[in-house]
């Protein structure tokens, strides 16, 4: 009840707030008003339906500066219900910037994306990605030159390691993990429902198929493959994004598996 009681004291004053800012904002026409609550500035990737705006190749802030890219996300420019992404850069401190649709060109980001070589790179990293293993084999700062991943590991960085267990290891666990009282919560944990031939077992995805994508604001590359076992197949996907304009190396793993009761673990690894 309490949590309910702030989200109605804070969630719907503050839409209105920022509503009233945004209608106060003297620009005329379609614009984009990008607040930020922090007490820092701050750099951020926005992504907003842009119905409501004309179609262009840019967008321009208010206040001056460079034309800055934008990437669409719908079918189609044409499309009124589009939806894009940005990067807004410098947004001062519990304040805000105006952004408006521009007819000129932003300039190109120096990224660049290599299917046959699986290699991506953008101003602030370098990342070769091995989908034969399902891995990122190399991430380079390029700003220190530093190597974030240990390539002698033996589950590669980014991989997705999963995790059978067996009667023996689970008997282990809940002797070790259960105090001698509580004797009978080990048959909540499965220990003796395991059959006794049942052993440990794990799985990484391996020859994984690899696209990439380059967008005005970011490229990234995807891997996908499946785990036939143990226990139930899975599908896979490890997608590493890397934008021109933030210092970031964002990776996302992601696997799809039909639920059951045997004792399991699911791991990202980062070597």
């Amino acid at each position: 009840g309490h949590v309910d009681e702030v989200v109605r004291l804070v969630a719907g004053p503050y839409a209105d707030a920022l509503l009233t800012l945004a209608d106060a904002v003297a620009v005329p026409g379609g614009r984009i008003v990008v607040y930020n609550p922090l007490a820092w500035r701050r750099d951020g990737e926005v992504t907003l339906n842009a119905y409501h705006l004309p179609p262009g190749r840019s967008l321009k802030p208010a206040d001056g500066g460079p034309a800055i890219p934008f990437s669409p996300e719908g079918p189609a420019v044409e499309d009124p219900y589009r939806v894009i992404r940005f990067v807004a850069k410098d947004i001062p401190p519990m304040g805000y910037r105006t952004y408006t649709v521009s007819g000129d060109a932003a300039p190109p980001a120096a990224l660049s994306a290599d299917g046959k070589t699986g290699i991506l790179e953008s101003p602030h990293f370098r990342a070769t990605l091995d989908p034969k293993r399902g891995r990122i084999a190399s991430l380079v700062d390029k700003r220190s030159g530093r190597e974030l991943v240990d390539p002698a590991a033996p589950h590669g960085f980014g991989g997705y390691l999963y995790e059978r267990f067996g009667r023996k290891e689970i008997v282990e666990w809940t002797a070790r993990s259960l105090y001698p009282q509580y004797e009978a919560h080990k048959m909540i944990f499965s220990a003796y429902d395991l059959p006794e031939g049942s052993a440990y077992a794990s799985a990484m995805p391996a020859d994984m198929e690899i696209s990439m994508r380059a967008t005005p604001i970011d490229v990234s590359a995807v891997m996908t493959g499946r785990i036939a076992g143990p226990g139930r197949e899975q599908r896979i996907y490890i997608r590493l994004t890397l934008p021109a304009d933030l210092p970031a190396a964002d990776l996302e793993v992601g696997w799809q598996k039909d639920p059951d009761g045997w004792p399991e673990a699911g791991w990202i690894c980062l070597p």
